[in-house]
C-alpha cells in the first residue's frame, strides 16, 4: 500500500527565492556604479546563477511530496523532490517502532533529548497526525506522519506497539 502527501507550500521560502534575484538586480547596480559600463560583461552569468539558486531554493522546499508505503511489513517513507528525485527518510519493519500515538506539541517536549525529529507531513493545520520513535543507525529518530484509516489499520497488524496505542486512542 502506498500514500503520498503532498507538503504545503511555505511562503517563506518563495519569499526567499524573489529576494535572491533582488539581491542579484541590487549586487548589479552596485558594481555598476562602482565599475561602470564594464560590470554589462558578466551580467547575464550573475543573473543565470542567480536564477540557477532561486530555482533550487524554490523547488527544495516547496515541490515535496512524502510517499509513504508498506509492503510486507516494511514501513518505508521517501522524500519526493519536484516529483523527480526520491530521497529515503527511513525504512523499518513495522514490528520495529517503539512507541506510536498522535502528535501533539507535549511530544515534542517528551523527546527533546537529543531524538532527531523528522516532519514527513503535509504541513497543514487540519489533519490528524501520528508520530513514532525508532532507531536506525544515525541514532532514535521521531517520525511526525498523517496515515490514512487504511494505512493504520495494515500498520496495527504488523506492529503491537501502533495496535495497543490505537486501541487506547479509541477509547
Amino acid at each position: 500500500m502506498e500514500i503520498i502527501i503532498k507538503r504545503e507550500t511555505d511562503s517563506f521560502y518563495t519569499f526567499l527565492s524573489f529576494m535572491i534575484m533582488v539581491a542579484a538586480v541590487v549586487l548589479l547596480v552596485l558594481l555598476y556604479n562602482f565599475a561602470g559600463y564594464i560590470v554589462f560583461v558578466p551580467t547575464p552569468f550573475i543573473l543565470f546563477a542567480a536564477g540557477i539558486v532561486s530555482r533550487l531554493v524554490y523547488i527544495n522546499y516547496n515541490k515535496v511530496e512524502f510517499e509513504y508505503s508498506l509492503h510486507s511489513g516494511i514501513f518505508n517513507i521517501d522524500k519526493l523532490v519536484n516529483q523527480a528525485k526520491r530521497q529515503p527518510v527511513i525504512k523499518l519493519p513495522a514490528s520495529d517502532i517503539l512507541t506510536f500515538g498522535r502528535y501533539n506539541d507535549s511530544v515534542d517536549e517528551e523527546y527533546k533529548d537529543g531524538t532527531k525529529h523528522v516532519d514527513c507531513s503535509s504541513g497543514r493545520d487540519d489533519v490528524d497526525l501520528y508520530y513514532f520513535t525508532c532507531h536506525q543507525n544515525q541514532g532514535r529518530f521521531l517520525i511526525i506522519f498523517e496515515p490514512n484509516e487504511k494505512l493504520l489499520a495494515m500498520l496495527k497488524g504488523y506492529s503491537s506497539v501502533v495496535a495497543k496505542a490505537l486501541l487506547k486512542d479509541n477509547k
